[in-house]
């Protein structure tokens, strides 16, 4: 999408665009939301151009390439030429473009686990979204969505790091969660210890085993205490529970149930649960539930669950 925006933009800088060219444009960008707005940062790059003076403009056009334009035209210009290559770093580096194109995922109540080549071992979460970059020099996920859990095979020469869009989480230790939701990023440390550093601002804070954190724009939350062994289990389709709300919980299997939990939030709250339930079978832990608890649990005509008080 960012390349094609680069090439319309491109082709309207060059001085023989028609009107048919313009129009062909307008209507690639009314196909989505996301065209125009791709559009309009890349035709913006466009205008810094024109700031040059003419020996840097020479200089620029002498080291560039000619690229093809959409129907076979060949663009003219430097701020043709440098509109191509913003586009395609911008596509390369932009979290938000990569996440349209994951190396990994995962669907709606699944879990897998994936071997990584340094030996280091990712499970991910339900609709769970992210890459693997490894090289000489550092190893690292990028987590657009979702969660995963880290078991890190050591090597104090390459840094591992789970990166989001609000800042990174890298491990000094073994084995550690991080989860990418609404703005927000959460890593809750099983063994050894894990440095966070937000992305935007904010100083760098490292947290041992048993402690979470909130990494958001404001940088860095207060740390807050985990039983190790609960906040690991989802990680093996089991999630833990003691005196917690039933609503709590149900919110929990609804992010597994593929195709939703209709509920009262209200209403459920008022009855507290304790127990453990399989994550990725919300059908069967919602009947464990009904079980212990005075709920009723049925399946609507369009494949989603219903729970609430008999």
């Amino acid at each position: 999408m960012i390349e094609q925006a680069a090439g319309w933009a491109a082709l309207l800088d060059d001085p023989l665009a028609s009107e048919t060219d313009r129009n062909a444009c307008e209507s690639w960008c009314d196909e989505h939301p996301l065209h125009r707005l791709a559009f309009d940062r890349i035709a913006g790059i466009g205008a810094r151009f024109e700031a040059l003076d003419t020996a840097q403009r020479r200089t620029l056009t002498a080291s560039s390439l000619a690229r093809r334009m959409p129907r076979g035209r060949i663009a003219s210009g430097i701020a043709s030429v440098l509109l191509l290559a913003a586009g395609a770093w911008i596509a390369s580096t932009s979290i938000g473009v990569r996440a349209m194109w994951p190396d990994h995922s995962t669907t709606v109540g699944e879990q897998k686990s994936f071997a990584l080549a340094d030996g280091s071992e990712l499970v991910a979460d339900t609709d769970t979204r992210f890459d693997v970059f490894s090289a000489k020099g550092d190893r690292e996920v990028t987590l657009f969505q979702g969660q995963v859990m880290a078991t890190v095979a050591p090597d104090k020469s390459r840094p591992f790091s789970v990166r989001t869009r609000e800042g990174t989480a890298t491990a000094l230790g073994t084995r550690y969660s991080v989860s990418a939701s609404q703005g927000r990023t959460l890593v809750t440390v099983v063994e050894s210890t894990v440095r966070l550093c937000p992305s935007a601002k904010g100083d760098c804070r490292t947290l041992s085993a048993g402690q979470r954190a909130f990494i958001t724009a404001d940088g860095v939350s207060a740390i807050d205490h985990v039983d190790t062994h609960a906040a690991a289990l989802w990680a093996e389709g089991w999630i833990e529970v003691h005196d917690r709300p039933l609503s709590e919980v149900v919110g929990q299997l609804a992010r597994y149930a593929r195709g939703g939990i209709r509920y009262d939030a209200g209403e459920l709250s008022r009855i507290r649960i304790t127990g453990s339930y399989p994550l990725t079978r919300p059908e069967a832990a919602l009947q464990s539930i009904a079980e212990i608890a005075d709920v009723a649990v049925s399946r609507a005509p369009d494949g989603g669950l219903t729970i609430g008080l008999k």
